[in-house]
């Protein structure tokens, strides 16, 4: 039997993977996105979230000279994402990694079919540290490819969007 993923091991650290989204629907919306309910669980060991406490005032600071300005400023603004927890090895891109990439590249891609919408940042993946903030270790940016069609760029994440992709999830 292999040994879940949401299992410590002796030596693991609790490691994040996020999926940012776009931005969640505001009261004045059709269908408002109740953030109290937050996290609100959609698969075993993944929630979306609010993200924001989990970045410290400098995540960021190592990508400075890597990345562009604008680019640089979406990742310092992304505020909710689909988050899979995980405990792994503190270094590498093992196995559990992998998998855990895997995961959320699919529940994201489920949530586009669901409803197109805009993609500022993609998966973003780290540690957490001991003041519940967390180490970036990697991170890609969207290619044009993921451009949403024009009539459906200013959806966001409703209440039931989270709900259709519980339902979505569950074993048949």
């Amino acid at each position: 039997m292999s040994q879940s993923q949401s299992e410590f091991v002796k030596g693991d650290v609790q490691r994040l993977t996020l999926y940012p989204i776009a931005g969640v629907a505001g009261p004045w919306e059709d269908e408002p996105f109740d953030e109290s309910k937050l996290p609100a669980p959609i698969a075993s060991d993944v929630t979306v979230e609010n993200v924001t406490p989990l970045f410290s005032r400098d995540a960021w600071s190592f990508a400075e000279n890597q990345v562009g300005k604008r680019d640089l400023e979406t990742l310092k603004r992304v505020k909710h994402a689909i988050v899979h927890r995980y405990f792994s090895g503190r270094y590498g891109t093992g196995i559990s990694e992998q998998e855990s990439a895997d995961l959320v590249h699919n529940l994201a891609a489920c949530l586009r079919l669901i409803r197109p919408m805009r993609q500022y940042a993609l998966v973003i993946n780290g540690s957490l540290q001991p003041d519940d903030t967390i180490s970036i270790q990697s991170f890609d940016h969207p290619s044009n490819s993921l451009k949403s069609p024009t009539s459906k760029k200013d959806f966001l994440f409703g209440t039931e969007m989270l709900r259709s992709c519980s339902l979505s999830l569950r074993p048949f």
